[in-house]
């Protein structure tokens, strides 16, 4: 099968679905309920594991001790990205 240059390829299906099924574009189930318990299972984890790097660079000792330029902004994109997902 040829497509002519300047075809939309969205409106062109993959394949032939078998028989029986009818062809829709996002009719599947939903995955908002995957999707929050996924959520909630991996924010207090994710958050846990930053609060635990936080208090051990908190007490490190030396000429590189304490809190860099990478782990604020490493935190600075956690919680932007925590508020992205309350959104």
């Amino acid at each position: 099968m040829q497509i002519p240059p300047g075809t939309d390829l969205n409106q062109i299906p993959a394949g032939t679905p078998p028989p029986g099924v009818k062809q829709e574009l996002g009719g599947g189930p939903s995955l908002g309920t995957t999707l929050i318990v996924i959520s909630a299972i991996l924010i207090p984890i994710t958050a846990a594991v930053v609060i635990c790097r936080t208090i051990s660079s908190y007490r490190a000792v030396g000429p590189k001790g304490g809190l860099g330029w990478a782990e604020c902004e490493f935190r600075k994109d956690l919680l932007l990205h925590g508020l992205m997902m309350e959104i």
